[in-house]
């Protein structure tokens, strides 16, 4: 839904597909999944219909007939999951890449339909990024009206040997993005596409975006650190990952054309606007204003922004290859190196040490060279009295605290659960969860120990012992019992 305050949850659906229930302090084990289902469904939860086959074959003929009748239920598929039922022949069977062996998705084919490319529109990214989207003549595709759909990027253009005029075929990649695969019919009178040799949005030049290792990518973008619609998507990007909630796009665009904003550090100056916010017309036909009630709710979640940890302010700038996870990383790999806003706009990345020591050795430069041509906004963010937490006053948010245990996790995990779902568990017993498998790693977990995946190799060089998921479970219990043993008693 892409709301994370849950509300209009009571308009949603769910349907369950595992089950680890306790009874008297015991977890119950299951011996099928059909035992499982029916008493998932015997506790009132929405269950997908399944059937039990004893061939290969009569399974295959079951995916195909569900493949020709899926319009007609009543939910939404991509395809139909087929599962060994016995769980202890599951288990027997193991895991190769994080995947079960004994469960397989089996894909329905992509809906895709002939339609012609009637033009293509640019749009832009908060790091400059252009990217072509193609306007289509509207078509149906598994239930909704297509008008527009993906091009990627312009050398995907040129290997689609695609132009205006053209009929293509388009898909729903994994039946939800529109995508055209193919080019059905060529007519004389088709019109190439141009390759941007200035931004649309403000006439600035262009070129290919350098990666990792200096080379050239696929991406075109502007250069122009000015530019309005990076300007904008900064803007867009530091409301969303602070969760400003209340500014959609055309708020946002209203917003920035009331109140001329250049960048986000112009969002901590609204408050002294708040009638004029509140007065904002946010839909010229019908004269709709935004209000004083949504207006208020508007500044009320900026101003709950103003003391940012170092980690999220960074974060949230829209720089590249600089979220606020690899903050955190670099800030705990640097070992005080890089505790202060002072300390990462005194060109220290530049310095190859540094960048090695924070764990960024190919791109230390590039990031360095994003903070200082945000150093203008940054400024402009200090006068405006947001208050940039150091590491040593909270600058680390509560929730990612350095801990100087790691675990990272690895594929998925027998259980069904994901990586977040240990979080809190890790947090309680001194542990902090971590993406990669580098020097210093205390465990690695894996679905299987005994897995020859990529991680597993690089553990195993480095020495970092690889555990289970029900040994990841013990060692947090342990870690909370010692710890709490410690703690001295009244």
């Amino acid at each position: 839904m892409g709301r994370k305050n849950g509300k209009q949850s009571d308009c949603l659906t769910i349907f369950a597909f595992d089950l680890d229930e306790v009874r008297d302090g015991q977890s119950t084990e299951f011996q099928t999944e059909t035992h499982k289902s029916a008493r998932l469904a015997e506790l009132g939860f929405n269950v997908i219909q399944h059937q039990i086959h004893t061939s290969a074959e009569s399974a295959i003929a079951y995916f195909q007939q569900i493949a020709q009748t899926r319009d007609a239920l009543p939910i939404w598929i991509d395809g139909v999951v087929m599962k060994v039922d016995d769980i202890a022949k599951q288990r027997e069977l193991g895991i190769t890449a994080g995947r079960p062996k004994g469960q397989v998705a089996w894909k329905f084919d992509s809906s895709g339909v002939e339609t012609v490319l009637e033009g293509v529109v640019v749009s832009g990214g908060h790091t400059g990024g252009l990217y072509p989207t193609a306007e289509l003549r509207p078509v149906e595709i598994g239930g909704t009206t297509v008008s527009n759909a993906s091009l990627a990027n312009y050398d995907e253009i040129q290997r689609l040997d695609v132009a205006i005029g053209d009929s293509v075929w388009v898909v729903k990649a994994n039946d939800i993005i529109p995508k055209i695969i193919r080019v059905t019919d060529r007519p004389p009178t088709r019109q190439l596409i141009p390759v941007p040799t200035a931004c649309p949005f403000c006439g600035g030049e262009v070129g290919r975006r350098r990666i990792t290792g200096g080379g050239e990518g696929v991406i075109i973008e502007c250069r122009n650190a000015e530019c309005p619609k990076k300007s904008t998507g900064k803007i867009n990007r530091w409301i969303s990952s602070l969760d400003i909630l209340g500014i959609g796009d055309v708020v946002l665009e209203s917003m920035i054309e009331r109140f001329d904003l250049a960048d986000a550090a112009d969002l901590y100056t609204l408050h002294t606007r708040a009638v004029e916010l509140a007065d904002m017309v946010i839909n010229v036909d019908k004269d709709l204003r935004l209000g004083e009630k949504r207006a208020t709710s508007i500044l009320s979640a900026i101003e709950a922004t103003r003391a940012l940890a170092l980690s999220r302010f960074l974060g949230s700038l829209g720089l590249d290859h600089l979220g606020k996870r690899r903050v955190e990383l670099m800030i705990k790999a640097a070992g005080g190196a890089l505790d202060t806003l002072a300390d990462w706009r005194s060109a220290k990345l530049r310095d190859p040490a540094i960048a090695i020591l924070a764990g960024v050795p190919n791109i230390g430069v590039s990031i360095q060279d994003g903070i200082d041509a945000m150093g203008p906004v940054i400024d402009k963010m200090l006068m405006n009295a947001v208050i940039v937490q150091d590491v040593s006053s909270g600058g680390i948010s509560a929730e990612s605290e350095i801990l100087t245990k790691t675990v990272c996790i690895s594929g998925k995990l027998l259980s069904g659960k994901k990586k977040a779902d240990y979080e809190a568990s890790l947090r309680e017993a001194e542990f902090a969860l971590v993406d990669d498998v580098s020097k210093g790693l205390t465990y690695l977990v894996l679905a299987d120990p005994a897995s020859s995946s990529s991680k597993a190799e690089k553990a195993q060089k480095l020495g970092i012992p690889i555990i289970s998921e029900d040994e990841l479970i013990e060692l947090c219990r342990s870690m909370v019992t010692a710890a709490a043993a410690s703690q001295p008693t009244a």
